[in-house]
């Protein structure tokens, strides 16, 4: 998937098409976040274990990382 957004990337600043270079852009540095996110809630899993109550922080923590996104995501659409 990578290759191909490098792809539009390459594409978007040769034609120059600044606002889906700018799009891209945005999209990209989404995407790294989002894996950040996952590979730390991976390593918190593999860190604890998948018994007893170590499950049951991860969950309620991911449960706030996502109330939190979706309140973000709310407020900057009504802006």
């Amino acid at each position: 998937m990578t290759s191909k957004i490098n792809d539009l990337v390459h594409l978007a600043n040769t034609e120059p098409d600044y606002s889906t270079l700018q799009f891209l852009q945005w999209y990209g540095a989404e995407q790294h976040q989002e894996e950040f996110l996952f590979k730390s809630i991976i390593d918190k899993i593999k860190l604890i274990g998948t018994e007893g109550q170590g499950l049951f922080f991860i969950d309620r923590e991911i449960g706030a990382l996502a109330a939190t996104k979706e309140k973000r995501t709310s407020s900057a659409s009504m802006q």
